[in-house]
């Protein structure tokens, strides 16, 4: 039984993925988790860094923001207008901060030639999927973190949600075509071959101009390859952003009220992508009156005439006034237009793919504080006797320069958690929040922080040690150093003591002057040997300070 709901609107499908994917690789790559001297090695050695470890060392940083500004393909893309006009609308109806749009925004690329993510046996064998696919956009955006959002887009028009389900599972790979000819291929594979000619666009490397001391500037090149490892498993999250401005039941278009309480089930199987195949068609399955009243009870929207559904995998958006109707909105510079009303729609969408991009950056670096966890219990077994080697003392350096790098991401990302600070109008907050919430992103900030937290206290306790080690070997030092100023002072005091003439010397008959006797004449027989000696301690100490002074300085 086929559903009896259509739409009218645009289907987003926004992936997120690692740029470093795309890194090139080398045999002596290391990446943060296997990082040697990262900090010194860009300021004495900047070749002997891997692709991986340049990567590392510049994302997230401001110079590689204003790299991700300035960065425009040589070919096969162009900056997408439309999405501009967006982010600047959204700063006019009060959803996003300026702070917002100059920090975190990034220009998003519009592939200008669809049949590039195709190889030509494809073509040949079925050339109805190039004009399949001229229905899609595909775009892509660069995150300041190191990732890649992907965005593919189509316009629908009066499709039954039931065939848009149907249709979303097959380009997932999740169920077979209907029509194994006008199959598209994998959303995931798509996207893949998405990044790869835009790498291949940017020549397979980024230059990023970098600050360097005295007031110079210098540049690091990271060398990218478009030739990836393919996989079929999905990379990072998904999530779908279904706007539609209307719906059209048995009887003819719908408002909210009419949708929520005679197609309940068909939104909520939409949302969560799930359809029954059965002898007479394909269908929903039928949720539980309550699990579909908890679904409409989350509605974040303002107004009766409009519908914002917000979860984990996907967005549905009904605002069937649409740009039929002007809004005017306390707080908003933008007023004078028409389609103001879409437009604040579309603003609210742009906000959600920021947030999708923001939660898979916060997982990655929560991952990456959970690796640098996992070396604390091998170092604290081997250094329990509270010795640490030369061999630990690298071990804790890297770990310090991998925290270190972690914190050139971690301030900004949590200036971004904060809805208001980034975010202006109230109903635009809200809508937010509750995201993040049904994201867990709160939950994945508490985690980085709690394994900060440890990480700072594993380095405080072996600094600790390491200080404790180089005060006992600085004693050690002084007091040999000590015992070597006495070997020298004693024999010129024992000189000058024979010099006095408070004794006879001929008078050997008594143990004094059998003392003075054979002192007076060692002395005398190895004065230029007992120079020499001298020389050579001093030498010798000079020495060791000098490489205890190189040691200290490395």
């Amino acid at each position: 039984m086929h559903t009896d709901l259509h739409a009218t609107g645009t289907v987003t499908i926004v992936m997120v993925m690692n740029l470093k994917r795309f890194v090139a690789r080398e045999p002596t790559q290391s990446s943060l988790r296997n990082i040697r001297f990262v900090g010194s090695s860009v300021r004495f050695w900047p070749q002997r860094l891997t692709p991986g470890e340049r990567f590392e060392q510049v994302r997230g940083s401001q110079a590689y923001a204003d790299f991700l500004k300035q960065l425009r393909p040589a070919r096969w893309f162009e900056l997408d207008q439309r999405e501009q006009q967006i982010e600047f609308h959204g700063h006019e109806l009060s959803t996003f901060r300026r702070y917002l749009i100059e920090n975190y925004f990034f220009p998003t690329y519009r592939l200008t030639d669809t049949t590039l993510l195709l190889d030509q046996d494809a073509l040949q064998a079925t050339p109805e999927l190039a004009a399949q696919m001229s229905d899609w956009a595909f775009k892509l955006r660069l995150t300041r973190n190191g990732l890649v959002l992907v965005k593919i887009e189509r316009p629908i028009h009066d499709l039954p949600l039931i065939t848009l389900s149907q249709l979303q599972l097959e380009s997932q790979g999740l169920l077979n075509p209907a029509t194994p000819s006008a199959a598209l291929p994998n959303q995931w594979q798509l996207s893949m071959e998405l990044v790869a000619r835009f790498v291949e666009a940017c020549n397979d490397q980024f230059v990023i101009p970098v600050p360097a001391s005295r007031g110079r500037h210098s540049t690091i090149a990271v060398a990218l390859t478009h030739r990836y490892s393919r996989t079929r498993l999905p990379l990072h999250d998904r999530h779908t952003i279904y706007q539609f401005s209307r719906l059209t039941g048995v009887h003819g278009p719908l408002d909210v009220c009419a949708a929520r309480e005679s197609y309940g089930n068909d939104i909520a199987g939409l949302l969560e992508q799930a359809m029954l195949i059965e002898e007479h068609g394909i269908r929903y399955p039928r949720y539980k009156s309550g699990q579909v009243a908890a679904l409409f009870a989350t509605d974040t929207a303002s107004w009766e005439e409009e519908l914002c559904l917000l979860t984990p995998e996907a967005s549905f958006m009904f605002y069937p006034m649409g740009n039929a109707t002007t809004a005017f909105m306390s707080g908003s510079m933008r007023t004078e237009q028409q389609h103001v009303y879409g437009d604040y729609w579309q603003s609210i969408a742009r906000g959600i793919e920021h947030i999708i991009a923001l939660k898979n950056e916060m997982q990655l670096l929560e991952r990456d504080t959970t690796w640098l966890l996992e070396k604390i219990p091998d170092m604290t077994r081997r250094t329990a006797d509270g010795y640490v080697s030369r061999n630990d003392r690298r071990e804790i350096l890297n770990l310090a320069t991998g925290i270190a790098m972690l914190f050139k991401s971690l301030p900004h990302q949590r200036d971004a958690l904060v809805p208001s600070s980034v975010f202006r109008a109230s109903y635009a907050t809200r809508k937010f929040k509750h995201l993040m919430d049904q994201l867990g992103i709160d939950e994945i900030e508490r985690h980085i922080e709690t394994n900060v937290q440890e990480l700072n206290a594993f380095l405080a306790h072996f600094n600790g040690i390491q200080l404790q080690q180089d005060a006992q070997r600085t004693n050690l030092f002084f007091s040999t150093l000590t015992i070597f100023f006495s070997i020298l002072v004693i024999p010129s005091f024992l000189a000058d003591l024979v010099q006095i003439k408070w004794l006879d010397v001929a008078n050997v008959s008594t143990w004094p002057g059998v003392a003075q006797a054979f002192i007076q004449g060692m002395l005398q027989v190895s004065s230029p040997t007992l120079r020499i000696f001298q020389l050579v301690v001093l030498l010798v100490l000079l020495g060791l300070m000098i490489w205890r002074w190189w040691r200290a300085s490395r």
